[in-house]
């Protein structure tokens, strides 16, 4: 089942599920401010090879709780203005994100931004540093402009900051397992001193 959600100018498709407000009540916008995290890790590879991963959206279904599968679109890749569509699953059914590479500087930051009707909805970063013969991989997503799908009441936005935060640790680990044989425990997390 499809359903559309309509706020403003910015629209969200959903694949299956149910609409996360009553499109015919007032509503009052919730505030996205605090919807910031990072996490890092460190990775036992180099910048590069951590980037070759990161930059393969279709690698990141099996890192990721949440993707079910990512490509790009035809002729495009890991390049500056490149998009890719992403396939998600969480509690509110399956949905598709259109995305655009915002970064993608080889060894050192890929990121995009989501985007509906042509307005950024939140951007995702990898920022990769040489540390200690490995990378340290430090893991950013805002988000910058409220969509319903996002949820109804501030209370709902704080449980997908707490989603979102459980969901970039195991990527994360995933992503720390792919290159070595320790397992998921041996990986810590750690948000930035500056997360709201």
């Amino acid at each position: 089942m499809a359903c559309n959600y309509r706020a403003g100018m910015l629209d969200a498709t959903l694949i299956e599920g149910n609409s996360p407000v009553n499109e015919s009540a007032e509503h009052t916008e919730p505030d996205v401010a605090e919807l910031y995290l990072r996490r890092q890790t460190w990775v036992s590879t180099t910048p590069e090879s951590v980037y070759a991963l990161v930059s393969d959206v279709s690698a990141m279904g099996p890192l990721s709780p949440d993707v079910v599968w990512a490509r790009f679109d035809d002729g495009d890749g890991p390049f500056v203005g490149s998009w890719f569509t992403g396939h998600n699953r969480g509690s509110k059914g399956e949905w598709e994100t259109r995305c655009k590479i915002t970064t993608a500087v080889p060894g050192v930051m890929f990121g995009w931004a989501v985007i509906v009707d042509a307005a950024i909805i939140g951007h995702w970063t990898y920022e990769l540093a040489a540390q200690d013969e490995g990378t340290l991989v430090t893991e950013t997503w805002q988000v910058h402009n409220w969509i319903p799908v996002l949820g109804a009441s501030q209370d709902e936005l704080l449980e997908l900051r707490s989603h979102t935060a459980r969901s970039m640790e195991r990527t994360l680990a995933a992503l720390a397992t792919s290159f070595t044989a320790t397992s998921f425990t041996a990986t810590s997390f750690t948000a930035a001193p500056t997360e709201r």
